[in-house]
């Protein structure tokens, strides 16, 4: 509006001080002309900024846009490759589990036939001692005086008890049969004599197989316990890492759900963009259109006035505007039919004012403005170039702030997905870490119980040896 009343002033102080209708007229529209297209010029300069911001935010988004999708695609591949390590890690935790649980149970059985031979074992060679101490009464007795019945009767007692479970045990009770009916015989002595020594050898026999099987009990429990351990540290590792990947399963999926997020965001202002960007280009394309259209007008005006038919039929003229003659003012119908013929066909205001002006200006009407159009016309034009001025830097500064603000926006949603990253993987570390100590305190007191099991265990078998 403001360059249309420059111009518009600028055409009226013309149009007052010209001496020569038409080829004044001519001068003003080319001053039009140019005026038209230096505005052209100015508000193209504008729009090209607009269109580079239009430009470099679109392809910026294109991009972030290309970026968040492969960073999605990247952190599905991830996703998918730690569900598997996390199945993978609890089949082999299972297996493990499995494997201890089987272990344990042979460790238990073991040592219930252990504790159970052991038990047998004890009564055994109490009952072998007995009867080896028998048979030594009884050969004292007979090394002395008198037959020693009764100390016969009693060994025969004892050897009768102890012979089945004796190898020799046929050959045992045979004797025991001769003690029984022969008590007389010569030969008891000697009887008695080597049944103590297959009694002692028996006994030593069974030292030696208790004291075997022991050994081979504790080497047993030594070899699973030991399995059991390395079971259990390989079970520890299979955790770690099947909690490292849940971690990692945990931040991977969140990173994807901000991934999204952005990604819509990012695709919501790329819209939007994209389609204020369109309205502008439209926009400028019609005011680009108008413009042209005007300056065809102008120029379809210039070239009916300056034609050679226009100038002989007003070279005659001499007065202005605003002192031109009834006589005069008929003479420039034509002019004003001119003027308002092209100003219809190029749907131009400013000549259509124009128009208006010079039909004032030829009635007298202008003398009394021409002072204020001179006083005025300065300062609308250093206004204008303000304006201009004004309204590009506001322009820039918009964009700037505008693309200062998306990216501040940007960031500020990476930090709060970060933070609540970290916030939940502390969480789980703590949680993770709180129940590692209390494993590691049951698994340390049962360490603790199971040594002095073990301990009260040897030492009961060390002192029934002792005892034997």
């Amino acid at each position: 509006a403001m360059r249309t009343s420059v111009a518009f002033l600028a055409v009226s102080q013309a149009a007052v001080a010209n001496r020569n209708p038409v080829s004044k007229v001519v001068d003003l529209l080319r001053d039009m002309q140019a005026k038209i297209e230096a505005d052209g010029k100015a508000e193209t300069k504008v729009y090209d900024k607009y269109a580079c911001w239009c430009a470099t935010t679109t392809q910026r988004k294109t991009d972030q846009i290309s970026e968040h999708k492969a960073s999605i695609a990247s952190l599905s591949n991830e996703i998918l490759e730690l569900k598997a390590v996390i199945a993978t890690r609890e089949n082999d935790i299972a297996k493990l589990d499995a494997d201890i649980a089987d272990n344990d149970e042979s460790m238990k059985q073991a040592t219930t036939l252990r504790e159970n031979e052991n038990k047998a074992f004890m009564a055994e060679t109490a009952e072998m001692q007995s009867a080896i101490g028998s048979l030594e009464k009884a050969i004292k007795v007979l090394s002395g005086a008198g037959t020693g019945g009764a100390a016969l009767v009693e060994v025969a007692a004892a050897v009768e008890r102890v012979a089945p479970k004796t190898k020799s045990s046929g050959a045992l009770l045979q004797q025991v049969a001769k003690l029984r009916y022969s008590p007389q015989s010569a030969s008891v002595q000697g009887i008695l004599k080597d049944m103590y020594d297959t009694f002692v050898v028996n006994l030593e026999t069974m030292n030696a197989e208790e004291a075997a099987s022991q050994h081979q009990y504790e080497d047993l429990m030594a070899t699973k316990t030991a399995q059991n351990k390395d079971w259990m540290v390989t079970r520890g590792r299979k955790e770690e890492e099947k909690a490292a990947a849940e971690d990692s399963l945990g931040m991977d999926t969140e990173n994807r759900a901000g991934e999204l997020e952005e990604l819509e965001a990012a695709q919501r202002f790329f819209a939007d963009t994209a389609a204020a960007c369109k309205d502008k280009a439209d926009e400028w394309a019609e005011r680009s259109r108008n413009r042209d259209e005007e300056l065809t007008g102008i120029q379809q005006a210039i070239d009916i006035l300056d034609s050679p038919d226009a100038r002989k039929l007003f070279k005659s003229a001499t007065a202005t505007f605003a002192q031109v003659s009834e006589t005069q003012s008929s003479n420039m119908e034509p002019v004003y039919a001119a003027l308002q013929k092209a100003a219809k066909a190029s749907h131009s205001p400013r000549l259509a004012l124009l128009t208006v002006q010079l039909r004032q200006g030829s009635r007298g009407h202008f003398d009394e403005v021409v002072k204020i159009i001179d006083e005025q016309l300065a300062d609308l034009k250093d206004e204008e170039a303000q304006d201009i001025q004004h309204r590009d830097d506001c322009i820039e500064q918009e964009n700037d702030n505008h693309n200062r603000l998306q990216d501040l926006d940007y960031a500020i949603k990476k930090l709060a997905n970060k933070i609540s990253k970290l916030n939940s993987k502390k969480g789980r570390l703590e949680e993770e870490i709180g129940e590692t100590q209390d494993a590691i305190s049951n698994q340390e007191q049962i360490m603790a119980d199971a040594l002095a099991q073990r301990n009260d265990d040897h030492d009961d078998f060390l002192q029934a040896k002792a005892d034997d």
